[in-house]
């Protein structure tokens, strides 16, 4: 199977590339056909995030962690 983390690199690639996100799938079935991720992972786009909202996903990570 096509690993995923490649794949979020060459969506970060295409998003660089200012493709929009049709684009950037349909370049990512071509490339990988059936092993490729689908629409809603194909989304994964680069974006900054504030201080607060990066808090946010520690401290969700953090209790997702104490859970298991």
């Amino acid at each position: 199977m096509a690993d995923f983390r490649e794949q979020r690199a060459a969506v970060k690639f295409c998003f660089l590339l200012g493709k929009s996100g049709t684009e950037t799938l349909e370049m990512l079935k071509t490339a990988y056909q059936d092993l490729g991720m689908k629409r809603v992972a194909a989304k994964f786009v680069p974006r900054l995030l504030t201080a607060e909202q990066k808090q946010g996903r520690v401290e969700a990570c953090c209790a997702l962690k104490e859970e298991s």
